[in-house]
């Protein structure tokens, strides 16, 4: 029996974490296959969260999402502590501001780097700065060491079709970031994007609803 003849089924995603970590510990690759499309997976999600935070570093929404995306250097209980320290804060952009002085301080020089992006960004093409932040962040290294093998490739497939995508948008003439960002946006309500393909012996998660059809020689229901 292969990995990929087995499927397992379970009707809230919630536990597909606790069978992907009990699998992998046996050294069992897995995939999850959900009912999300190619803009809601986790890793389009987080590098449109910091095209959108280059263009405004001190977006305290983006900021977010970026401090807790698959790149940050940081830690739970270390963004904890800088939550609190800035939650008396009540503006938004002055909180913002405090974060950024707040983990300046540390040696990763994370959002330093996203700072200078924000100003290449003005002076170079909105591709060529979505290329250099792929590439300076490191973002294919984080999936591969943060996942296993199946998802991080898939993820990293994912991020270059998103890469082709920009490129694809730039070639029609939005050549500024901020032009591209609006375009991803619309394609994101409007369009679907097929994502990447990845084939390999792994045991398939997926709920209940999404397995309609599936043909597989030994299936639990969780």
């Amino acid at each position: 029996m292969r990995p990929s003849d087995c499927a397992i089924l379970y009707r809230a995603g919630t536990h597909a974490n606790l069978f992907e970590s009990a699998l992998r510990a046996k050294g069992i690759e897995t995939i999850k296959e959900d009912n999300d499309g190619f803009f809601e997976r986790f890793e389009i999600q987080d590098f449109l969260s910091l095209l959108q935070l280059t263009l405004n570093p001190y977006d305290i929404l983006n900021l977010a999402k970026v401090l807790k995306s698959f790149y940050s250097p940081y830690t739970d209980s270390q963004l904890i502590a800088v939550l609190n320290q800035t939650a008396d804060i009540q503006d938004a952009i002055e909180r913002a501001q405090k974060i950024h002085e707040i983990l300046d301080t540390d040696a990763f020089c994370f959002l330093e780097k996203i700072r200078s992006f924000n100003k290449i960004s003005y002076l170079s093409s909105g591709f060529s700065t979505c290329l250099e932040l792929f590439e300076t962040l490191n973002l294919k290294d984080h999936l591969t060491a943060k996942y296993a093998a199946t998802e991080s490739r898939l993820a990293v497939g994912n991020l270059k079709r998103f890469l082709e995508l920009i490129q694809e948008i730039y070639l029609q003439g939005h050549s500024s970031l901020f032009d591209i960002v609006n375009e991803l946006e619309e394609k994101q309500e409007f369009e679907t994007i097929k994502g990447a393909q990845v084939a390999s012996e792994a045991v398939r998660l997926m709920t209940i609803h999404k397995s309609k059809g599936i043909e597989c020689p030994f299936v639990i229901l969780a």
